[in-house]
C-alpha cells in the first residue's frame, strides 16, 4: 500500500500551452477538475490557459500557495525546463514548474485513466515534439516505458495524423474538423482509387505525401494522377465524399496493420490510444473488430484537450514515484452550478447574464417536480430540448450534462437541427446515447462504450425505429448510460423508455457554431438565439413566449 510521506495534499496543476488549451488539476493523484480554455472565452480550438487556470483553482477553493507544481506542455517545439508562462507574475517560484514531452503527457493520461494494469499504448496525432507523429509505449504497473515510433529525421507531413489532416485541408475544413472527412466518408466510394497512402517499415510509418496541408494533396494527387476533383469543396460533391472514403480506408488499414506488429512484438492485447487519431470511431470500430486486441480504452478527451490532464498525472507521478490507480468512470471534470446561480441567471440579475443573451427574447421558467419525467413527456411530443446538468464534459462530444436531445424514432428532428439549431453540415450524423443494459438489442454490443468513441452496426430490424441516429453506413457512434456514471441522463432516458418502449435518445453537443456552453448564462444564450423548444437546466424547465 502506498502511504505518503508529506500529509499535506499534493496538488499538480496541469497546462496545455498549444491548441486546444486548457489547465487541470490532480489533488493526492486524483483529477479532480479539468476544462479546455474555448469553453470559457468561446473561441473554438483556443490556445491559451490563464481562464482555465483560475477556474480549475476556484472551483476547488483552492489558493496559487496550495500549488505543489505545475506542468506545462506544448507541441511541435519543446518548451525550456522551467517553462511559467503566462503563469510568472503569480510568483510560483521556478523550481515548481517542469514540462513534459507532448507524447508521454498522452500516454499518461491515457494509460494511468485505463482499466489496464497491462497495455500497449499507442498515442497519433497530427505532431508532438520533435516530429514526433506515431509513439508507442507499455504500461506495466506504475511503469511507461517508450518501446518505439516515427524516427524524427522523418518528415511529419508522412505521418498517419498529418495525412489525414491534410485531406481534411484539401475537402475544406481546418486540421481540427477531421470528425467531418470521417463522417463524409460513409458517403463515398472507397475503392476508387488504389494507391496505397502508407506503407510500414517495422513499426513505422511511411506516408507518401510530401508536404503538409491541402498542398501534400494536391502535389500526391498530380503526381500519381489523381483525380480528386476541386479542393475546398467541403464535402458538396461526389468526388469529395469518395476521397474522405479514400483517407478513411487507407487510416483504417495502417492503422490495423501497426497495430498487429505492435502485438506480435510485445505480445498486449489489450491497448490504451490517445492522441487526435484516436477520436476516429470508425477507425477505432474497424481495430476493435478484427480481434487483434482484447480490448480498447480511448481516453475521452483524446486530442490536445485531454494534455492538461496527462500534464498534471505526470507532475504528480514525478513527485511520489508513485500514481493511484482510478480507472476512468466519466468524462465530468467541469464544476458543478449551483441552484442559486441558475435561478440568478435566469432571473437575469446583474452579474449573471452573459452579453449575447438577446434581451428581446421574453421567457418562462418553472421549478419541476421531475425534470427528467417532464423532458421524457416532451421528447415523446417532438420537442428538441437543451439539456444542462452536473459538470461539463471535457472532450469534444457531449455526454448528457451539456446535450441537446430529440426522439431518435423522428427522421425530420434530424434535419431540424442541422439547419435551425447546429448549422452544420446535413451529412453529418447524430449519435444514441442509450441504456447500457438494452443497448444489445438495438446494436452490435457486447461491452460499455461510454464515450462516442466507436462506431457500433445497428441491428438491421431496428433501424427503422431509430433513423435519426443512424448513420447512412448502417452505424451509430454509440454512447451506453448507466445509472452510476450518469444518474439524472439515466433516469431521462428511462422515463421515455417508458413512454416508447425505445431505450435510448438523440444526443447531440449543447452549441450551436460554437464551443459547448460552459455556464448557465452559456446555455440560456445559446436556448435563446436557436430553434430549441425548451431548456431544461438543473431541475428547471425554460420555454420562450
Amino acid at each position: 500500500m502506498f502511504i505518503r510521506k508529506n500529509k499535506n495534499k499534493i496538488v499538480v496543476v496541469g497546462v496545455n500551452e498549444g491548441h486546444d488549451g486548457g489547465a487541470a488539476i490532480v489533488v493526492d493523484g486524483v483529477v479532480k477538475c479539468a476544462i479546455s480554455e474555448e469553453r470559457l472565452n468561446r473561441r473554438k480550438y483556443s490556445a491559451g490557459y490563464v481562464n482555465s487556470f483560475f477556474y480549475c483553482l476556484n472551483a476547488l477553493n483552492l489558493k496559487i500557495d496550495d500549488i505543489s507544481l505545475v506542468v506545462f506542455s506544448n507541441y511541435h517545439k519543446p518548451l525550456p525546463k522551467h517553462y511559467q508562462g503566462a503563469l510568472k507574475p503569480l510568483g510560483i517560484p521556478s523550481q515548481k514548474f517542469i514540462t513534459v514531452d507532448h507524447h508521454l503527457s498522452h500516454a499518461f493520461g491515457a494509460y494511468f485513466l485505463s482499466p489496464f494494469d497491462d497495455a500497449l499504448i499507442l498515442v497519433i496525432d497530427g505532431q508532438g515534439n520533435n516530429n514526433d507523429t506515431e509513439s508507442y509505449y507499455i504500461g506495466e504497473g506504475q511503469k511507461i516505458e517508450k518501446i518505439g515510433g516515427n524516427s524524427q529525421k522523418r518528415n511529419p507531413a508522412k505521418g498517419i495524423g498529418r495525412t489525414y489532416e491534410a485531406f481534411t485541408n484539401f475537402l475544406g475544413w481546418i486540421d481540427q474538423e477531421a470528425g467531418k472527412t470521417m463522417a463524409l466518408a460513409a458517403y463515398g466510394d472507397s475503392s476508387t482509387f488504389k494507391i496505397p497512402l502508407f506503407t510500414l517499415k517495422n513499426t513505422e510509418v511511411i506516408g507518401e505525401l510530401k508536404y503538409k496541408y491541402e498542398k501534400g494533396v494536391l502535389e500526391f494527387a498530380k503526381k500519381r494522377s489523381l483525380d480528386f476533383g476541386s479542393p475546398y469543396t467541403r464535402g458538396t460533391t461526389s468526388k469529395s465524399a469518395n476521397v474522405a472514403a479514400y483517407v478513411q480506408k487507407e487510416l483504417e488499414k495502417i492503422l490495423v496493420e501497426l497495430v498487429s506488429e505492435l502485438v506480435k512484438k510485445t505480445g498486449k492485447k489489450k491497448i490504451c490510444m490517445a492522441g487526435g487519431v484516436a477520436l476516429n470511431c470508425s477507425a477505432n470500430t474497424k481495430l476493435l473488430q478484427t480481434g487483434i486486441v482484447k480490448d480498447i480504452f480511448v481516453l475521452p478527451a483524446a486530442s490536445d484537450r485531454g494534455q492538461a490532464i496527462g500534464n498534471a498525472l505526470y507532475g504528480f507521478y514525478k513527485l511520489e514515484k508513485y500514481l493511484p490507480r482510478n480507472s476512468l468512470g466519466n468524462d465530468y471534470f467541469g464544476r458543478k452550478y449551483s441552484e442559486e446561480e441558475i435561478i440568478l441567471t435566469l432571473r437575469r440579475e446583474r452579474g449573471y447574464v452573459e452579453k449575447h443573451v438577446p434581451t428581446q427574447c421574453k421567457f418562462q421558467f418553472e421549478k419541476q417536480n421531475s425534470i427528467s419525467k417532464t423532458v421524457a413527456k416532451l421528447l415523446t411530443e417532438g420537442e428538441i430540448v437543451g439539456w444542462f446538468q452536473g459538470g461539463s464534459e471535457l472532450g469534444p462530444r457531449a455526454l448528457g450534462h451539456r446535450s441537446i436531445l430529440c426522439d431518435p424514432r423522428r427522421i425530420e428532428l434530424k434535419e431540424m437541427l442541422n439547419q435551425k439549431i447546429k448549422h452544420r453540415e446535413n451529412f453529418r450524423p447524430f449519435a444514441p446515447s442509450c441504456l447500457l443494459e438494452k443497448a444489445p438489442e438495438y446494436f452490435e454490443s457486447d461491452r460499455p462504450f461510454s464515450y462516442m468513441l466507436f462506431a457500433l452496426s445497428a441491428k438491421p430490424d431496428k433501424i427503422s425505429q431509430i433513423p435519426g441516429v443512424v448513420h447512412v453506413d448502417g452505424n451509430s457512434r454509440i454512447q451506453t448510460v448507466t445509472k452510476e456514471d450518469n444518474d439524472i441522463f439515466y433516469q431521462l432516458i428511462k422515463e421515455f423508455y417508458k413512454l416508447t418502449k425505445i431505450p435510448m435518445v438523440l444526443n447531440t453537443s449543447f452549441n450551436s457554431q460554437e464551443p459547448i456552453v460552459e455556464t448557465p448564462e452559456n446555455a440560456l444564450s445559446t436556448f435563446l438565439k436557436t430553434g430549441m423548444d425548451y431548456l431544461a437546466i438543473g431541475n428547471y424547465l425554460v420555454w420562450k413566449e
